[in-house]
């Protein structure tokens, strides 16, 4: 049984230039995510996907696989499940050895760990479900929230919990990128993680962090100070 951590890290990025390449707290950041895979007990092979070569050259230099550069699905509007399985595709042709198990870990959330990947892994293992990781929004309610239109309007998403307390309201949970776990096979026939079984498996929102514009790459500079 092979289990296969696939790490999408294209070169573009709109909002953050080279932001898989960016050095958070001295060290790029895919390879975060690269050294937390590597050391999860439940991951057989850890392969960075990337169509850009200084991120292929990265993620070999700290100890990911990489079946060479990826030539299409690299613009931004391509799903990182559809990137993750055409990689699981191209080890399989190439190994001749099919995945029992797909993870997908998104690299701009560096700061999950091993060891919540390992009980991803054998969380699913126990239960055969879809995983995809989902926190708690800090510093906000979402039940409070609105959209708005031109002339400043609100219109509340959840206009029942509007002036309820708090802690009266149920926890809601948000998905992150950091740890999707899945059968293969399953993963591959609905071409989404978003299978008829997923589940979101709750995990610690600064494990869940997902680093999208400048101002949330400077609070992980933050965050990372913080982590030995």
């Amino acid at each position: 049984m092979v289990t296969l951590a696939v790490i999408p890290a294209r070169g573009g990025s709109t909002r953050i230039p080279g932001k898989n390449k960016r050095l958070l707290n001295g060290k790029p950041l895919v390879a975060w995510t690269i050294e937390a895979a590597l050391k999860a007990l439940t991951i057989d092979v850890v392969l960075v996907s990337s169509d850009d070569p200084e991120i292929i050259a990265l993620a070999r230099e700290f100890g990911a696989q990489c079946l060479g550069p990826r030539e299409r699905l690299s613009d931004g509007f391509a799903a990182a499940s559809e990137v993750t399985l055409y990689e699981a595709e191209r080890f399989t042709e190439l190994t001749g050895e099919e995945p029992q198990v797909l993870v997908q870990l998104l690299p701009t959330c560096p700061f999950r760990s091993a060891v919540s990947i390992d009980l991803f892994v054998e969380s699913h293992l126990e239960t055969g479900l879809t995983l995809i990781s989902a926190s708690q929004a800090v510093g906000a309610n979402l039940w409070w929230a609105a959209t708005v239109d031109d002339a400043g309007r609100p219109n509340m998403l959840h206009a029942d919990a509007f002036g309820l307390r708090s802690q009266d309201l149920p926890p809601l949970l948000t998905p992150s990128g950091a740890v999707w776990v899945g059968s293969y096979l399953t993963v591959k026939e609905a071409n989404s993680f978003y299978t008829s079984d997923y589940r979101l498996k709750e995990i610690s929102w600064r494990e869940a962090f997902d680093i999208d514009t400048l101002e949330e790459f400077d609070l992980a500079e933050s965050l990372a100070g913080g982590i030995d």
